[in-house]
């Protein structure tokens, strides 16, 4: 069995957590694996943690992205899809909550 653990908001670790983070990864097991998220810059991590993991810059996604993502997993149009994802800015979290918010009214959920 494989299993991912997700690590959000790392940019808010102390030096003291890299340390204690750092200790727990060295002791995963065969099959495991960490990933962490950050909406900052790097540079508040030490080097010794900035080498522990890849770092991979994510863009935002496009209106159309999010809207078909929107469509392929609820039951919203076109039409309604394209507006909440357009209102959103690229923010994926936004989308679901305003898709959220329109279910609720169309009592979808």
């Amino acid at each position: 069995m494989y299993s991912v653990k997700i690590i959000n908001e790392m940019d808010g670790c102390t030096r003291d957590a890299q340390d204690l983070l750092l200790s727990y990864l060295d002791r995963l097991p065969p099959g495991r694996e960490a990933t962490g998220t950050s909406n900052l810059q790097l540079d508040p991590f030490t080097e010794r943690f900035q080498a522990r993991f890849q770092s991979i810059k994510l863009g935002t996604p496009t209106t159309e992205e999010i809207a078909t993502m929107l469509r392929r997993h609820w039951p919203a149009d076109e039409q309604t899809s394209l507006r909440i994802a357009a209102g959103s800015g690229g923010c994926v979290r936004a989308a679901l909550a305003d898709l959220e918010s329109w279910l609720d009214a169309e009592g979808l959920s």
